[in-house]
């Protein structure tokens, strides 16, 4: 028998999504994306759930991101639309998230990246465990910064976001926090109380404001936000309006910055498209105020981007090869065409 990728329960009024697939870090495919938009349907039909709570299953991480495997699959058998098809319904299922007539919270823990980010980030009450890192690494393997992560940051100075959505550094939750990935810093000894906590508050008129009140009685001081502080020390670095010059200026600065050193060597080693993909998205996004304008201009991107060869080869290279010797084309920022993303380049 088949385990279920994702697990459906109810308790009193609380609603229970949860992931399933601990040993790919519960990596999104589209059974599992279509299985929640799906029952997200069925619980807003019959009322029978006032709140919805979403979690992962095993210690490693709540959610790694999308099976982006599978997508370079559908790439290759089904061309461009076979794999914008899986973007399109994953895109929709955060925009359902983000809009639901009933209040989703997340529960983060462990590593939380990419669609990991998209799941959680959207629910109107995130929660995150001590010890969590978020990223979005897609420069690796050719994709962007997409999931509208940058609708969630844009409150966030230019030079974070920047610093953030370019280098595809882990952060810790004070800087998810700081970053508006996340709300509320949960400790491991208080951890395993939240699904009883939670479907007390469902049962409460307002299960939102209950769940926020009960959640901040157990809220943990936020810790310094290395991340966030160490982007504050290099802001004329990432304010720069050139993305060549911000990864020269960053190289320049790596004299004595290990983290610097280190991010730029990253900086280096990515996708050149997919750098700018992500450079001119953090720009376009700034004037964006209606998540479903976001998701729009994604699915323009990542048609974009699945056309052009650097994600098949960086899925080729990080995930199926493991070789990590992307052959990037082309193979420097200043030979990228901008043309490609023109959408990006006017509000």
């Amino acid at each position: 028998m088949t385990e279920e990728k994702t697990l459906f329960a109810q308790r009193g009024k609380l609603g229970e999504i949860k992931l399933n697939r601990p040993r790919a870090l519960n990596s999104l495919d589209l059974d599992m994306i279509d299985a929640m938009t799906a029952q997200l349907n069925a619980w807003e039909q019959d009322n029978a759930v006032s709140m919805i709570v979403l979690s992962g299953e095993g210690e490693k991480g709540f959610c790694a991101g999308g099976d982006v495997k599978a997508v370079r699959a559908a790439l290759e058998a089904g061309g461009v639309d076979g794999a914008t098809a899986f973007f399109d319904r994953e895109y929709a299922l955060y925009e359902r998230i983000a809009v639901s007539k009933i209040p989703v919270v997340s529960l983060q823990h462990g590593i939380v990246m990419g669609g990991g980010i998209g799941l959680s980030g959207h629910a109107q009450l995130r929660l995150v465990r001590e010890g969590a890192r978020f990223a979005m690494p897609e420069k690796s393997i050719g994709f962007f910064t997409d999931v509208a992560v940058n609708y969630l940051v844009k409150a966030a100075p230019l030079h974070q976001r920047m610093a953030f959505l370019l280098t595809g550094e882990l952060v810790s939750p004070a800087d998810a926090i700081a970053l508006n990935l996340s709300d509320t810093l949960i400790s491991e000894n208080d951890w395993a109380k939240l699904p009883e906590i939670l479907e007390e508050c469902a049962q409460a008129p307002d299960p939102l404001a209950a769940a926020k009140g009960a959640t901040t009685a157990l809220a943990q001081t936020t810790m310094d936000a290395p991340f966030t502080a160490w982007a504050d020390q290099h802001q004329s670095v990432f304010e720069r309006d050139d993305l060549q010059a911000i990864i020269d200026a960053l190289g320049a600065a790596s004299a004595g910055d290990e983290r610097a050193q280190k991010l730029h060597q990253g900086l280096v080693a990515g996708s050149p498209t997919s750098l700018m993909a992500s450079f001119l998205l953090v720009k376009r996004s700034a004037s964006i105020d209606d998540i479903a304008v976001q998701f729009e201009i994604e699915r323009d991107v990542a048609r974009a981007i699945v056309s052009a060869p650097d994600f098949s080869e960086g899925v080729r290279a990080v995930l199926v090869d493991k070789d990590n010797n992307p052959n990037w084309q082309p193979k420097s920022i200043r030979e990228v065409s901008q043309d490609q993303f023109s959408f990006l380049l006017t509000n």
